[in-house]
Formats: structure tokens, sequence, C-alpha cells
């Protein structure tokens, strides 16, 4: 596009595709509830095609299956065609072939095309996933030291389905230039679940320092099948904030009560994964833990800044673990002036519900029903904070009043 305008207004678009032919079909049911009416649809396209025109070689191959009736030969010619969807059948048709391997390998060879190198990688991979074929696994290994960069990270993905014996030279490419062959390495490390990746992943994920989204991802793949769970909570001290995240987010692949040993992390970003992660999942272990963290916003405590998300999920937290500890808890934090009125009553909230809880899990909207409960943590709860809220000139007062007289609590000078 070269610059922003508005095409089309006013229309009812409820669909839209690019078509094989370039244009883009919109399709408008003009504004009509009734949709057995007849609506429009438009075509859009380039001043310039850009495509070109249509082959009709490209219809006669594929008409009654054809491309499989070719000689091998003619297939390999074939994985060189401009047209991608001719090269993709091509290259299928040749893998079930048995003499499929040397056709694959020399095209890895070549050097004239590119896409022909390509579809013969990706050959080599469908023999040793399907038919676990050694030579296409030799073969891929020696990709790793090609030095076209996109052959190198193909392999790379492909060895993670592989009949791989020794992963050597895959670990190795943890190091390799481009982050993209590194991404892939480390994918397929993951899934074949190499012992020796752990040390290289977390270099890699050193290096990386938080900066590449999907690089992260792929250290933390292998971390997660690489680690043992214990491994990754020692990580809690580690001096990197980047592989303190990952192992975060490892843990949190692994469901791990591990978690609470970040829960105090210097970086409140980490703290706040951690939190997040027992919390949404849930891990019912750790739960108790992170209700335990509303001690830190009781009145004349100093706790950290938090982000109103992550409060809710500690104040849902506390509610969901239940019991006269948790109750004290939530009362206490709505005594604090220095919080939000908002999330204070909140905290009341929760309160009233506490004895029947809903079956939708709030803070998430997700259905998570709870049994009833006894109301004697929130009497005795009433009991020992009513003095002290009762002193308060905003609205929290009258909301704890309202709560007393629901849990037939008696209070005293009202």
């Amino acid at each position: 596009m070269e610059t922003p305008q508005k095409l089309i207004w006013g229309t009812m678009a409820t669909d839209l595709a690019f078509g094989t032919d370039g244009h883009l079909y919109i399709c408008d049911i003009l504004g009509q509830s009734n949709l057995e009416r007849p609506g429009r649809i438009f075509a859009l396209s380039a001043r310039q095609n850009p495509n070109r025109p249509p082959d009709p070689g490209v219809a006669a191959l594929f008409a009654g299956g054809g491309i499989r009736k070719l000689s091998s030969i003619m297939l390999f010619e074939l994985m060189k065609h401009e047209d991608y969807r001719v090269r993709l059948r091509a290259q299928l048709a040749l893998a079930d072939r048995p003499e499929a391997v040397p056709y694959f390998i020399n095209a890895t060879r070549q050097k004239e095309s590119l896409n022909l190198a390509l579809h013969g990688t990706w050959g080599l991979w469908i023999r040793a996933r399907r038919r676990g074929s050694v030579a296409s696994t030799e073969r891929l290994l020696e990709l790793l030291a090609n030095p076209v960069q996109e052959l190198r990270a193909q392999a790379a993905r492909a060895l993670g389905e592989s009949p791989l014996k020794d992963a050597g030279r895959l670990v190795n490419s943890l190091q390799d230039p481009s982050s993209r062959v590194r991404a892939f390495a480390a994918i397929s490390l993951a899934r074949l679940r190499v012992r020796a990746a752990f040390n290289p992943a977390l270099l890699l994920l050193a290096e990386n320092g938080d900066k590449d989204p999907y690089l992260r991802h792929a250290g933390v793949m292998a971390l997660t099948r690489s680690g043992t769970e214990g491994e990754l909570m020692a990580l809690a001290k580690h001096s990197s904030k980047a592989i303190r995240m990952a192992s975060v987010l490892a843990l949190r692949r692994l469901a791990s009560p591990g978690l609470i040993h970040f829960f105090f992390d210097g970086e409140s970003e980490i703290a706040d994964e951690a939190i997040r992660a027992v919390h949404d999942l849930p891990i019912e272990k750790s739960r108790p833990a992170v209700a335990a963290l509303l001690d830190e916003y009781a009145p004349g405590q100093k706790g950290r800044p938090l982000s109103r998300m992550i409060l809710r999920r500690i104040l849902h937290s506390a509610f969901r673990t239940g019991g006269d500890q948790n109750a004290s808890r939530l009362l206490r934090f709505s005594a604090n002036t220095e919080m939000l009125l908002s999330d204070r009553m909140e905290a009341i909230r929760l309160l009233s519900v506490w004895t029947n809880p809903p079956a939708v899990e709030q803070s998430l909207g997700r259905h998570a029903p709870l049994p009833p409960r006894e109301k004697g943590p929130i009497e005795s709860s009433l009991t020992r904070e009513l003095p002290s809220l009762l002193g308060l000139k905003d609205g929290i007062s009258e909301a704890v009043l309202n709560l007393a007289r629901q849990y037939e609590v008696a209070v005293e000078n009202p």
C-alpha cells in the first residue's frame, strides 16, 4: 500500500479473502439483517498487477494427479519451478518413492537454485521423520555448517524430528551467527529433550537479554525440556534478569510450585510473572503463598507497588484459598487507606460472597466453582478486625457494617 486511505466506507463487510488471482475479495451484506437476501462482493487489485499471467502448464500438472505419474528425475527438475505449488507437490511426490534420498541429497549440494536446495532439505526432513532415514539425518547434520543461513535454519528445524543419536552439532548451533538458526536449534533440542542443551540455552538467553521475544521463547522451550525443576529454581539467584525471567516461564510450563522462589525478585516484571503464573494456571499448592503477599499491604506496611491486575490476583487468591487467616488478610487490606478505595471495596465484596462463592472465577472470567463454605472464619475475623475498620472515614466503614449485619456479628457503638 502506497498511502493509507479509506477505500470503501459505510459497508458491512462480513469476510474478506485473497484470491488465487491476487485480488482481495470483500463480502458486503448491505446492512441487512436478513442474510438470505443477496449482498455484493468487491474485488480490489493493485494498479499494476504484480502476478504473472496464468501458466496453463501448471493446471495440466495438477489435473488427475498427473504430477505423481512423472519420473523421479522430472520431479527433481520441478523442484526448481517458479511456482511454489508445483515445487511442493513435486517434493511430496518424490518423498514417497524409495529412491528419494539421493535426489534430495543432490538437491542440497547444488548451488544454482536455493529453492531446489530448500525443497531437498524438506524432503530429507520427511524421510527422516517418517522412515527414520539415517542418511537423511546425516545430511541434515552436514547442512548445519552450510554457508546459506536459511539452509542451516531449516536443517536445525528438521533435526528435531529426526532419529538423532548425537546432538552435539545441533547444540553447537545455539551459537550460530543467525538468530533464526539459534531459535530453530533450541526448539529442536527441546523436542529431543537433550540434557546437554541446558547450559548452552542459558548462554543463548543471557546474550539475547530479552531483546528478541521469539529467541527467548525458543530458549525457554530448551530449558523446559533439558533442565529439572530443581535446576530451574536454583536460577532464582542468577545475576541475569533474562535468565531469571526465562526460568519463570519454564517453570510455568511445568506448572511448578517452585515459582514461589521468584515472588520477591528485585525486578517487578519477574515477580509479577511468577504471581500471574500461579494464580492463572492455577497451581493450587502455591496459591497460599500468593495470598500471603497481602500481609505486605496491611495498614502500616510498605509493599512494593503493584499493577491493579496483579493486586486483583492476590486478593482473589486469598478469597479462593479461604480460611480464617485469609479472611483477616482481606479485612486488614480494606483498612489500609494508602490503597485505592475501589480495591479495598473489592476485598469487602469478596468477603460478602465468602460462604456462597460464584461459579465464575471473577478475576479471570472462567468457570471454576468452589463449594459452599462455613461462615465461621468470617465471623471470627470480623469480630477481631471490626474496631479498627469502624473508625475509618471513607465508605469502608459502612460496607463493613453491612458485612457484620450479613454475618450477624454484634457491633458495639456503630
